[in-house]
């Protein structure tokens, strides 16, 4: 749980200090498109079954604690990052449509 957390807190903090700056669109890429890959990634290579699934999803709740990080990506990117985040997870099979959504109105 706290691998996932951590990750997915350094992704997201990377592309806070990023935004406005010429890494700004690697940022953008690597947090929306590299990420899930590399969670799910960790989710297939050590923690497989149901219980990295349920890790993972505890790692997202953990994530969800820490709101102030996700309120300066918000304005910074004039969009709901978490939103976009939740769907690229779901583009990469690590959350199902019931699972998103429930995330969504966390």
């Amino acid at each position: 749980m706290e691998l996932y957390c951590d990750v997915i807190h350094s992704g997201m903090i990377g592309l806070a200090d990023a935004i406005g700056k010429e890494s700004e669109l690697k940022f953008i890429g690597f947090t929306f498109l590299q990420l899930p890959v590399l969670l799910r990634t960790i989710r297939e290579k050590i923690r497989r079954g149901a219980e990295g699934a349920e890790e993972l999803r505890k790692g997202l709740d953990a994530f969800l604690l820490n709101e102030s990080a996700l309120d300066v990506i918000d304005s910074k990117l004039h969009c709901s990052s978490w939103d976009l985040f939740l769907m690229s997870l779901q583009k990469n099979g690590l959350l199902d449509e019931e699972q998103k959504e429930a995330f969504q109105t966390k």
